[in-house]
């Protein structure tokens, strides 16, 4: 195994000199340095990443707080936000740990994780609402963004996010199927303790109204971003007398489990109620009907997330800007 000894004997520098390099101190001449770096290309060799991260008091790794549930690696909206926070990783040189948390409580100590120096920064995927340890973090100066948490801990302004357009793009999804005709529509919507299925459901409402269409109870049945969940609400809505002729389903899983729903019945989408979801998903085109649905940038927002996170951990700062990133509404044949 190549050791650092064996960079400094080809440079014809000191063991000193090569740790300067790599852990990339300003005091060596760049004449120097490229020699060094020179001779670590040629022998192959690879820092000792945890040795580094205790020279440098940084284990140039990050963790990720996802919530603990049975449907979020099956998920092809959360399969391509990780993937897009682990090109930026990858691109950058830094690991990543998973800390899976329960859904609405919270049972993972984020300041703890920081202290033990397992990781020098968090990313923290749909928080609770109500999550008040994201205030501690902002106290304690320790480096986070927030995915799918607009509004989190408190609405403080100094807590970083990244997130879709929920509002916006549920605001249009809602409006295409009034403007087809429908009067009509019914809600499924996901967990109602983060912010997405919170503005999903808020932009619903909001829509009819503006349309001057009652908002009925009724057509509002909740579920939890799962297949089965909507599969089951949908099977609710069907029992309605007055039964709805389109619905909005805060995600594409839950409005592939209402299609199926429906199709067992013997009614037909989009002939005899339309459907919409939410995250555009690659399977929402080979659904059949294919889905109608808005797309937000799942690996866009992950990518964007890290790339804010390992700036703020590189510069020693806690506080950069959030940001809103737009979505789309894909018509498909799954609405009439």
């Amino acid at each position: 195994m190549v050791s650092q000894m064996d960079v400094a004997k080809r440079a014809g520098v000191s063991f000193m000199t090569v740790s300067r390099v790599i852990n990339n101190k300003n005091n060596v001449k760049e004449a120097t340095r490229k020699k060094v770096l020179k001779a670590i290309k040629e022998l192959g060799y690879y820092p000792n990443v945890l040795g580094r991260g205790l020279n440098i008091n940084k284990t140039e790794t990050i963790g990720i707080l996802i919530p603990l549930c049975s449907h979020l690696f099956s998920t092809q909206y959360y399969t391509e936000l990780l993937r897009g926070v682990e090109q930026y990783c990858a691109e950058s040189g830094f690991g990543i740990l998973f800390y899976p948390r329960r859904e609405e409580s919270g049972d993972i100590d984020y300041q703890r994780l920081f202290q033990e120096r397992r990781v020098d920064g968090l990313l923290i995927i749909a928080p609770p609402l109500k999550d008040l340890q994201l205030l501690t973090l902002i106290k304690k100066k320790i480096p986070f963004v927030v995915i799918d948490g607009r509004g989190s801990g408190g609405k403080n302004k100094r807590v970083v996010y990244i997130d879709a357009d929920n509002i916006g793009g549920a605001s249009k999804a809602v409006e295409y199927l009034i403007k087809r005709g429908h009067k009509k529509i019914a809600h499924i919507s996901g967990w109602l303790y983060v912010v997405n299925g919170k503005d999903r459901l808020y932009a619903y409402k909001n829509t009819l109204k503006k349309y001057k269409i009652p908002v009925k109870n009724e057509y509002i049945v909740k579920g939890d971003f799962t297949e089965i969940s909507g599969y089951n609400a949908m099977k609710n809505l069907l029992k309605l007398k007055d039964r709805p002729t389109a619905v909005f389903a805060a995600n594409d899983l839950m409005a592939i489990g209402a299609i199926k729903a429906i199709k067992e019945i013997g009614l037909s989408v989009p002939e005899e109620i339309s459907i919409v979801g939410f995250d555009d998903i690659p399977l929402a085109s080979y659904t059949i009907p294919p889905l109608t649905t808005v797309r937000q940038p799942a690996f866009q927002m992950g990518y964007e997330a890290a790339k804010n996170l390992i700036e703020m951990i590189k510069s020693q700062r806690t506080e950069t800007k959030s940001k809103i990133m737009k979505t789309a509404l894909i018509v498909r044949n799954s609405t009439n």
